[in-house]
């Protein structure tokens, strides 16, 4: 009997052993994705260095900030569609966008993009 007692003790043990050690590694994880995301919606970083990928991009009118990250994306000028959405909203450009054709560089950062498609910098309105 006492082996058997001692048997179920050690693999009782073993069981909160193994859970503490997921409930970490699961803390872990979730640090470092949200770290990730943070960082990412926080930087300003462009997508690729220069000189990059130039994609000419047709915007109509009344687009939403989905729909317009979704182009960006498609053409290779974000990574991230939702991560550029967090930027627009952050930056305060979501209604300030206007239509017309741009063309733009895998090689600006976020905030220089959304410069231009709101008007702000009129040099790549094409």
């Amino acid at each position: 009997m006492d082996t058997r007692k001692a048997a179920i003790q050690v693999g009782s043990i073993c069981l909160k052993v193994a859970v503490f050690v997921l409930i970490v590694l699961g803390i872990f994880y979730l640090g470092q994705t949200t770290y990730r995301y943070t960082h990412a919606v926080f930087s300003d970083a462009a997508y690729e260095a220069e000189p990059g990928k130039t994609a000419k991009i047709k915007i109509p009118e009344d687009i939403t900030a989905k729909d317009l990250s979704v182009i960006l994306e498609e053409n290779g000028l974000i990574k991230d569609a939702v991560i550029f959405r967090y930027q627009m909203k952050m930056e305060n450009f979501g209604d300030t966008v206007k239509a017309g054709e741009y063309e733009l560089n895998s090689s600006m950062a976020p905030s220089e993009m959304l410069q231009i498609l709101s008007g702000q910098n009129k040099d790549n309105k094409t």
